[in-house]
């Protein structure tokens, strides 16, 4: 029996994102499985592990909603028996940390996987961690080599919607603003912003692009409308600022698509957040400085 080091939480189902489909391993729930657990918390015998000792596993993220990592079948068996709260051990963590979790639950106890189920939770485990080996893989999931071998080459081969959906929701949880103490936060943002204001300062002394006049004339101005020579020179001028102010805007959004093109590819979005969160906020504040700027002059 696994020794649990974490007392159990009483937790509401109805906080429970029991049907997200991005934390479920399985294409279908097993109807079986849930009839079995419900009959189970009717009879008042409690957590129906269903050969399974470990307690059901529950991930708590910043805005306090609960994942599923392991138990789904059970929580819904409660759920369908009256139950209106479930024991559960709760860890402080994001949709990926409960995908990651349930990957590796029920490969020996519990509900067995169909080959469905196999299949897809290859795709996402794929997706979670692109520099596995194939057998590392089949050795983590308990699945045959020549299966996971099979998948993964059809996998090389397309952009699944599964790993579109762990890239999307990898850049989410790698911008999510890392937990600080407030004395801390204040500290960052107050350096950070010293920073770019001090850049802003530096490039307002630049004196700023003047369009070129013509040359002074004695007498009666030649320019007597919105069509002469020198409103129009005035109006190519701020076209062009236009333009160049529009390719910085671009400039700084490719820039952060890129970082997320970056952590899609290399998979190190949760391990790296710190960092990433870190770089965006420094976008951010660039880009609130810069637009202060352009509004002064």
């Amino acid at each position: 029996m696994t020794t649990v080091l974490i007392p159990p939480q009483k937790v509401a189902i109805a906080d429970i994102q029991v049907e997200d489909k991005f934390t479920m391993v399985r294409t279908n729930m097993n109807e079986d499985a849930i009839k079995a657990c419900t009959e189970r918390w009717k009879e008042g015998k409690g957590d129906p592990f269903i050969g399974a000792p470990e307690p059901m596993k529950l991930f708590r993220d910043a805005d306090g909603k609960y994942w599923v990592g392991d138990g789904r079948h059970r929580i819904v068996g409660a759920d369908k028996a009256g139950r209106t709260h479930i024991d559960a051990i709760v860890e402080d963590g994001t949709r990926m940390d409960a995908l990651a979790y349930a990957l590796k639950c029920n490969t020996e106890n519990g509900t067995s996987f169909s080959p469905r189920d196999n299949t897809l939770r290859i795709k996402k485990s794929h997706a979670l961690n692109p520099s596995w080996t194939d057998a590392k893989m089949a050795k983590e999931l308990k699945i045959p080599l020549s299966t996971v071998s099979r998948v993964r080459v059809k996998l090389a081969s397309k952009d699944t919607q599964v790993s579109k959906d762990v890239a999307k929701e990898a850049a989410k949880a790698a911008a999510a603003p890392v937990p600080k103490t407030e004395p801390e936060a204040k500290e960052t943002q107050a350096a950070l912003k010293t920073a770019v204001r001090a850049k802003a300062s530096k490039s307002k002394s630049v004196p700023k692009p003047q369009p070129k006049l013509p040359p002074k004339q004695t007498g009666e101005s030649k320019v007597t409308d919105s069509s002469g020579q020198h409103a129009k020179e005035v109006q190519a001028a701020l076209a062009k600022l236009t333009k160049i102010d529009d390719e910085i805007q671009k400039l700084v959004s490719a820039l952060v698509k890129q970082f997320d093109l970056r952590n899609e590819i290399t998979g190190e979005g949760v391990d790296a957040k710190s960092h990433y969160s870190a770089i965006v906020n420094n976008i951010d504040l660039v880009i609130t400085e810069w637009k202060t700027w352009k509004k002064d002059q």
